[in-house]
Protein backbone atom coordinates (compact mmCIF):
# COMPACT_ATOMS: atom_id res chain seq x y z
CA UNK A 1 0.00 0.00 0.00
CA UNK A 2 1.14 3.62 -0.64
CA UNK A 3 0.65 6.21 1.44
CA UNK A 4 1.23 10.27 1.63
CA UNK A 5 2.15 12.95 3.91
CA UNK A 6 -0.83 15.63 3.48
CA UNK A 7 -0.97 18.07 6.51
CA UNK A 8 1.25 15.73 8.83
CA UNK A 9 -1.04 12.39 8.25
CA UNK A 10 -0.66 9.61 6.43
CA UNK A 11 -3.39 9.31 3.80
CA UNK A 12 -3.61 5.97 1.92
CA UNK A 13 -3.51 6.41 -1.83
CA UNK A 14 -4.86 4.37 -4.91
CA UNK A 15 -4.11 3.78 -8.18
CA UNK A 16 -7.20 5.33 -10.80
CA UNK A 17 -6.20 4.81 -14.51
CA UNK A 18 -7.89 7.20 -16.80
CA UNK A 19 -8.10 7.61 -20.65
CA UNK A 20 -8.65 11.13 -22.59
CA UNK A 21 -8.43 12.24 -26.09
CA UNK A 22 -7.25 15.37 -27.67
CA UNK A 23 -8.20 15.62 -31.33
CA UNK A 24 -7.97 18.02 -34.13
CA UNK A 25 -4.44 19.64 -32.69
CA UNK A 26 -2.70 21.08 -36.11
CA UNK A 27 1.28 21.80 -35.62
CA UNK A 28 4.09 20.40 -34.33
CA UNK A 29 3.29 18.35 -30.86
CA UNK A 30 6.12 19.42 -28.10
CA UNK A 31 6.41 18.52 -24.12
CA UNK A 32 5.17 21.79 -23.50
CA UNK A 33 1.65 21.22 -24.74
CA UNK A 34 1.44 17.53 -23.84
CA UNK A 35 1.94 18.63 -19.80
CA UNK A 36 -0.88 21.63 -20.78
CA UNK A 37 -3.00 18.65 -21.75
CA UNK A 38 -1.92 16.60 -18.81
CA UNK A 39 -2.69 19.79 -16.32
CA UNK A 40 -5.94 20.04 -17.64
CA UNK A 41 -7.39 16.78 -17.87
CA UNK A 42 -5.96 16.94 -13.81
CA UNK A 43 -7.39 19.68 -13.53
CA UNK A 44 -10.85 17.95 -14.47
CA UNK A 45 -10.18 15.13 -11.88
CA UNK A 46 -9.58 17.79 -8.95
CA UNK A 47 -12.49 19.90 -9.60
CA UNK A 48 -13.37 21.58 -6.78
CA UNK A 49 -13.47 18.44 -4.39
CA UNK A 50 -10.09 19.56 -1.75
CA UNK A 51 -7.92 16.58 -2.48
CA UNK A 52 -4.73 15.99 -5.33
CA UNK A 53 -4.56 13.92 -8.01
CA UNK A 54 -0.71 12.98 -9.01
CA UNK A 55 -0.41 11.63 -12.49
CA UNK A 56 2.15 8.52 -11.77
CA UNK A 57 2.47 7.01 -15.26
CA UNK A 58 1.68 8.66 -17.97
CA UNK A 59 1.61 6.83 -22.11
CA UNK A 60 0.63 8.90 -25.13
CA UNK A 61 -0.85 7.57 -28.72
CA UNK A 62 -0.25 10.02 -31.23
CA UNK A 63 -2.77 9.34 -34.38
CA UNK A 64 -2.51 11.54 -36.95
CA UNK A 65 -5.48 11.81 -39.71
CA UNK A 66 -4.63 12.82 -43.24
CA UNK A 67 -6.56 13.22 -46.17
CA UNK A 68 -5.43 13.11 -50.20
CA UNK A 69 -8.00 13.67 -53.09
CA UNK A 70 -7.48 11.53 -56.30
CA UNK A 71 -9.24 12.03 -59.88
CA UNK A 72 -9.88 8.15 -59.77
CA UNK A 73 -9.77 4.96 -57.76
CA UNK A 74 -6.64 3.92 -56.48
CA UNK A 75 -6.12 0.34 -55.05
CA UNK A 76 -5.20 0.34 -50.85
CA UNK A 77 -2.30 -1.55 -50.83
CA UNK A 78 -0.50 0.45 -53.14
CA UNK A 79 -1.87 3.66 -51.68
CA UNK A 80 -0.14 2.17 -48.45
CA UNK A 81 2.67 1.24 -50.16
CA UNK A 82 3.09 4.58 -51.57
CA UNK A 83 2.54 6.59 -48.05
CA UNK A 84 4.60 4.50 -46.15
CA UNK A 85 7.26 5.85 -48.48
CA UNK A 86 6.45 9.16 -48.31
CA UNK A 87 5.66 9.16 -44.66
CA UNK A 88 8.97 7.25 -43.72
CA UNK A 89 7.02 4.86 -41.63
CA UNK A 90 6.01 1.05 -41.60
CA UNK A 91 3.05 0.20 -43.74
CA UNK A 92 1.62 -1.52 -40.92
CA UNK A 93 1.77 1.78 -39.92
CA UNK A 94 -0.96 2.99 -42.15
CA UNK A 95 -4.27 2.55 -40.42
CA UNK A 96 -7.86 3.30 -40.96
CA UNK A 97 -7.57 3.33 -44.82
CA UNK A 98 -11.60 4.61 -46.62
CA UNK A 99 -11.98 5.39 -49.94
CA UNK A 100 -14.99 7.60 -50.95
CA UNK A 101 -16.26 9.73 -53.98
CA UNK A 102 -16.26 13.50 -53.32
CA UNK A 103 -20.01 14.25 -53.95
CA UNK A 104 -19.36 17.55 -55.39
CA UNK A 105 -16.81 16.49 -57.96
CA UNK A 106 -17.97 12.97 -59.08
CA UNK A 107 -14.43 12.22 -61.12
CA UNK A 108 -12.89 12.99 -57.75
CA UNK A 109 -11.70 10.29 -54.93
CA UNK A 110 -11.48 10.98 -51.43
CA UNK A 111 -8.65 8.92 -49.78
CA UNK A 112 -8.78 9.22 -45.66
CA UNK A 113 -6.24 6.95 -43.25
CA UNK A 114 -4.42 7.34 -40.33
CA UNK A 115 -0.76 7.12 -38.51
CA UNK A 116 -0.34 5.77 -35.18
CA UNK A 117 2.51 6.22 -33.08
CA UNK A 118 3.79 6.47 -29.62
CA UNK A 119 6.78 8.87 -30.58
CA UNK A 120 6.64 11.80 -30.58
CA UNK A 121 9.40 13.17 -32.81
CA UNK A 122 8.11 10.53 -35.55
CA UNK A 123 4.22 11.86 -34.64
CA UNK A 124 5.53 15.32 -35.76
CA UNK A 125 7.63 14.14 -39.14
CA UNK A 126 4.66 12.09 -40.02
CA UNK A 127 2.13 15.50 -39.69
CA UNK A 128 4.57 17.80 -41.89
CA UNK A 129 4.76 14.78 -44.65
CA UNK A 130 1.52 14.20 -44.58
CA UNK A 131 0.69 17.39 -45.89
CA UNK A 132 2.12 17.11 -49.16
CA UNK A 133 1.28 15.36 -52.24
CA UNK A 134 1.35 11.49 -52.14
CA UNK A 135 1.95 9.79 -55.57
CA UNK A 136 0.43 6.29 -56.34
CA UNK A 137 1.31 4.97 -59.65
CA UNK A 138 0.86 7.73 -62.10
CA UNK A 139 -1.52 9.54 -59.99
CA UNK A 140 -0.77 12.11 -57.43
CA UNK A 141 -3.09 13.18 -54.59
CA UNK A 142 -3.82 17.00 -53.74
CA UNK A 143 -3.12 16.40 -49.81
CA UNK A 144 -5.25 18.63 -46.87
CA UNK A 145 -3.83 19.43 -43.50
CA UNK A 146 -3.51 16.85 -41.53
CA UNK A 147 -4.75 17.05 -37.45
CA UNK A 148 -3.37 14.83 -34.31
CA UNK A 149 -4.77 13.00 -32.00
CA UNK A 150 -3.28 12.70 -28.44
CA UNK A 151 -4.63 9.63 -26.77
CA UNK A 152 -3.53 9.58 -22.83
CA UNK A 153 -3.76 6.81 -20.95
CA UNK A 154 -2.86 8.59 -17.51
CA UNK A 155 -2.32 6.28 -13.79
CA UNK A 156 -3.51 8.84 -11.20
CA UNK A 157 -2.76 8.34 -7.42
CA UNK A 158 -5.45 9.97 -5.31
CA UNK A 159 -6.59 9.49 -1.87
CA UNK A 160 -8.97 6.32 -1.04
CA UNK A 161 -11.54 8.57 0.56
CA UNK A 162 -11.53 10.16 -3.00
CA UNK A 163 -12.23 6.75 -5.16
CA UNK A 164 -15.50 7.28 -5.35
CA UNK A 165 -15.73 11.11 -6.13
CA UNK A 166 -13.24 10.55 -8.90
CA UNK A 167 -15.09 7.86 -10.49
CA UNK A 168 -18.52 9.62 -10.22
CA UNK A 169 -16.61 12.99 -12.17
CA UNK A 170 -15.25 11.20 -14.84
CA UNK A 171 -18.31 9.39 -15.57
CA UNK A 172 -20.28 12.46 -15.65
CA UNK A 173 -21.32 14.12 -18.87
CA UNK A 174 -19.64 17.72 -17.91
CA UNK A 175 -16.06 15.95 -17.43
CA UNK A 176 -15.12 16.48 -21.18
CA UNK A 177 -16.69 20.39 -20.54
CA UNK A 178 -14.40 20.50 -17.84
CA UNK A 179 -11.08 19.44 -19.54
CA UNK A 180 -11.29 21.49 -22.35
CA UNK A 181 -11.95 24.65 -20.37
CA UNK A 182 -8.89 24.28 -18.39
CA UNK A 183 -7.20 23.31 -21.87
CA UNK A 184 -8.55 26.73 -23.55
CA UNK A 185 -7.80 28.48 -20.38
CA UNK A 186 -4.08 27.25 -20.39
CA UNK A 187 -3.78 28.20 -24.28
CA UNK A 188 -4.38 25.16 -25.84
CA UNK A 189 -7.50 25.86 -27.88
CA UNK A 190 -9.41 24.46 -31.00
CA UNK A 191 -9.55 20.76 -29.58
CA UNK A 192 -12.16 18.10 -29.29
CA UNK A 193 -11.99 16.48 -25.78
CA UNK A 194 -13.18 12.92 -25.51
CA UNK A 195 -13.41 9.83 -23.57
CA UNK A 196 -12.58 6.61 -25.43
CA UNK A 197 -15.28 4.23 -25.26
CA UNK A 198 -14.08 0.81 -24.39
CA UNK A 199 -13.96 -1.95 -26.85
CA UNK A 200 -13.50 -5.67 -27.55
CA UNK A 201 -15.70 -6.69 -24.77
CA UNK A 202 -15.99 -10.78 -24.49
CA UNK A 203 -18.39 -12.75 -22.72
CA UNK A 204 -16.68 -13.75 -19.00
CA UNK A 205 -15.33 -17.23 -19.00
CA UNK A 206 -17.89 -19.45 -17.74
CA UNK A 207 -20.33 -17.06 -18.71
CA UNK A 208 -22.27 -15.28 -21.80
CA UNK A 209 -22.78 -11.60 -23.43
CA UNK A 210 -25.94 -10.79 -21.24
CA UNK A 211 -26.82 -7.37 -22.01
CA UNK A 212 -23.50 -6.64 -22.83
CA UNK A 213 -22.25 -5.72 -26.50
CA UNK A 214 -18.52 -5.34 -27.71
CA UNK A 215 -18.26 -1.43 -26.52
CA UNK A 216 -19.54 0.42 -24.16
CA UNK A 217 -18.99 4.27 -24.02
CA UNK A 218 -17.98 6.16 -20.96
CA UNK A 219 -20.16 5.84 -18.27
CA UNK A 220 -22.20 2.92 -19.50
CA UNK A 221 -22.53 -0.55 -17.75
CA UNK A 222 -24.30 -4.18 -18.63
CA UNK A 223 -24.68 -7.44 -17.24
CA UNK A 224 -23.12 -10.54 -18.68
CA UNK A 225 -24.62 -13.63 -17.34
CA UNK A 226 -22.98 -16.82 -15.83
CA UNK A 227 -23.23 -20.58 -16.77
CA UNK A 228 -25.44 -22.87 -14.65
CA UNK A 229 -24.05 -22.62 -10.91
CA UNK A 230 -21.13 -19.88 -11.52
CA UNK A 231 -21.83 -16.83 -9.80
CA UNK A 232 -21.59 -13.07 -11.21
CA UNK A 233 -18.75 -10.77 -9.16
CA UNK A 234 -17.34 -7.81 -9.41
CA UNK A 235 -20.67 -6.53 -11.40
CA UNK A 236 -21.77 -4.83 -13.57
CA UNK A 237 -19.08 -4.63 -16.24
CA UNK A 238 -18.23 -0.70 -16.75
CA UNK A 239 -16.95 1.56 -18.40
CA UNK A 240 -15.04 4.09 -16.60
CA UNK A 241 -13.14 7.00 -18.33
CA UNK A 242 -12.32 4.51 -20.98
CA UNK A 243 -11.31 1.83 -19.04
CA UNK A 244 -13.22 -1.58 -18.70
CA UNK A 245 -14.20 -2.80 -15.41
CA UNK A 246 -15.49 -6.35 -16.12
CA UNK A 247 -17.38 -8.21 -14.20
CA UNK A 248 -16.25 -12.41 -13.67
CA UNK A 249 -18.12 -15.51 -13.73
CA UNK A 250 -16.56 -17.31 -10.37
CA UNK A 251 -17.37 -20.92 -8.94
CA UNK A 252 -19.89 -20.74 -6.22
CA UNK A 253 -18.35 -21.06 -2.89
CA UNK A 254 -18.35 -24.28 -0.86
CA UNK A 255 -18.99 -22.96 2.46
CA UNK A 256 -22.45 -21.56 1.42
CA UNK A 257 -25.99 -22.16 -0.13
CA UNK A 258 -27.12 -24.96 2.48
CA UNK A 259 -26.04 -27.75 0.40
CA UNK A 260 -25.49 -30.33 3.09
CA UNK A 261 -29.03 -31.24 5.59
CA UNK A 262 -29.19 -30.15 8.88
CA UNK A 263 -28.79 -33.02 11.46
CA UNK A 264 -31.96 -32.18 12.64
CA UNK A 265 -33.89 -32.52 9.01
CA UNK A 266 -36.53 -34.57 9.79
CA UNK A 267 -37.98 -33.87 6.16
CA UNK A 268 -40.77 -31.34 7.43
CA UNK A 269 -41.98 -29.41 4.46
CA UNK A 270 -40.30 -25.83 4.15
CA UNK A 271 -43.23 -24.27 3.85
CA UNK A 272 -44.70 -25.40 7.21
CA UNK A 273 -41.27 -24.93 8.74
CA UNK A 274 -39.38 -22.72 11.32
CA UNK A 275 -36.01 -22.81 11.88
CA UNK A 276 -34.72 -20.63 14.82
CA UNK A 277 -31.21 -20.89 16.30
CA UNK A 278 -30.52 -22.54 19.91
CA UNK A 279 -26.59 -21.86 19.69
CA UNK A 280 -24.23 -20.94 16.89
CA UNK A 281 -23.99 -25.08 16.51
CA UNK A 282 -27.56 -25.57 17.01
CA UNK A 283 -30.43 -25.79 15.11
CA UNK A 284 -34.08 -27.16 15.79
CA UNK A 285 -37.02 -27.54 13.65
CA UNK A 286 -40.74 -27.57 14.44
CA UNK A 287 -43.61 -28.47 12.15
CA UNK A 288 -46.17 -25.62 12.11
CA UNK A 289 -49.66 -27.07 12.91
CA UNK A 290 -52.00 -26.26 9.70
Amino acid sequence: EEYSLVDGVCIKQVSIDVKMDFAGITGAIDTTLEQKLIDSLTSGIEGSDGFDATASEVAITYKISAKQTFTAAVDENAFKTAAASSLSVFVSDIINFSQTAARRRLLSNVVTYDVSTTNQATANSVNTAAAAAITVGGATGTPATPTTTLAFAVTYTVPSSAVSTVQSTVMSSSFTTSVNTAATTAGVSGVTVSVPPCNGIVAPTNGALGTCTTQLNNGESCVPVCNGDYELQGGPTMCVSGVLSAATCQAPSSSGGGSTPSPFDFGFSPANTIRFGVSSALIAAFTVAA
